[in-house]
């Protein structure tokens, strides 16, 4: 566990698809997240987490975008230039007896810029929306519920009325339920049965729903048999 309070999961499942037939049938652009939350965001991520397929094979990738967001000044609102990239990552190795592989850090610099996850001008690099987007979908992966020893006899409920022109973020909370363990009463109301309010509190804040999402406990549901099984109480 961070020092979010977040505990991290395995990530094999993949989080951040959407709706792909929906997508497919209209232009969609990645979604623009504020510096702030994408700071937020970064702190959830465990990129040594190497137990995740998706992070060890995109590890280097998410290790510089982690810094870039990590590193971000809110004085000068900028993203840190390559050069001081290159001297945090440098002074990292040198810490832990590690050799400084500049090229392996330039090749997966122009990785990102050829992925649009970053943009480079004068040396001074710009974390795209996309990259932000992809950062958002990673600490997402990483978020997970664990069932404790003894049941503590309490329903938690997850509602949602999200807007169409919003729908993105539909998709993306409808992945994370779903991945997460819940399970669905309606196309908007989920139930689960352990401890989940941070989590929930993290996408609400992240994806900004706090208008069109709501979350309750309670002691008691009608007909609970089919939960109980679903998870095998």
């Amino acid at each position: 566990m961070d020092n979010t309070g977040f505990v991290f999961g395995n990530g094999d499942k993949k989080f951040g698809n959407g709706d792909k037939n929906n997508r497919k049938a209209k232009t969609w652009e990645p979604p623009k997240i504020s510096h702030e939350d994408i700071k937020e965001i970064s702190k959830v991520i465990d990129v040594s987490n190497k137990s995740s397929a998706f992070i060890k094979s995109h590890y280097k990738s998410l290790e510089i975008l982690k810094f870039i967001s990590d590193y971000f000044d809110e004085v000068t609102q900028s993203y840190p230039s390559i050069s001081r990239i290159n001297w945090l990552i440098r002074t990292r190795e040198e810490k832990e007896n590690k050799k400084f592989n500049k090229l392996r850090l330039e090749r997966t610099i122009n990785s990102l810029k050829r992925k649009e996850l970053i943009e480079v001008k004068n040396e001074q690099i710009e974390l795209t929306n996309k990259g932000s987007f992809e950062l958002l979908k990673v600490s997402l992966e990483q978020l997970t519920i664990i069932k404790p020893l003894v049941w503590d006899r309490l329903w938690r409920l997850v509602s949602y009325d999200i807007p169409k022109d919003i729908g993105w973020k539909r998709d993306e909370l409808r992945n994370f339920l779903q991945n997460a363990g819940f399970c669905k009463i309606n196309d908007s109301l989920y139930i689960h049965a352990y401890p989940c309010e941070k989590q929930i509190k993290y996408i609400k804040e992240i994806l900004q729903l706090h208008e069109f999402m709501n979350f309750f406990t309670v002691k008691e549901i009608e007909n609970d048999k089919m939960f109980k099984d679903y998870f095998s109480l």
